[in-house]
């Protein structure tokens, strides 16, 4: 039985500020990385490494897939080594 495309958007519209989600294509392609803002259909992300909170990742909604249902933080990492630490632990326990 296939998803429908309208369930495959409105499922994506949940991705909110503090989510998790795993890049689906592009170079990053693989990639953990947390959304820090949100624009329409674009998420501004970062992994605090190759994009930083100052120089975020802009990405269409399409290309990313939430790793946990609703948002993983409640307020944004401080700096990149905070951002990297806690997204370096998340993978740990979900592997």
């Amino acid at each position: 039985m296939a998803v429908s495309p309208k369930k495959r958007i409105d499922e994506k519209k949940e991705i909110t500020v503090g989510t998790v989600v795993l890049s689906l294509a592009g170079r990053d392609r693989g990639r953990t990385m947390l959304v820090i803002a949100r624009e329409s259909e674009y998420l501004f992300l970062a992994d605090g490494k190759t994009h930083t909170l100052g120089q975020p990742k802009k990405k269409q909604i399409k290309h990313v897939k939430p790793l946990i249902d609703g948002p993983m933080f409640v307020s944004i990492p401080e700096t990149d080594q905070a951002l990297r630490d806690c997204l370096h632990a998340l993978s740990k326990t979900m592997s």
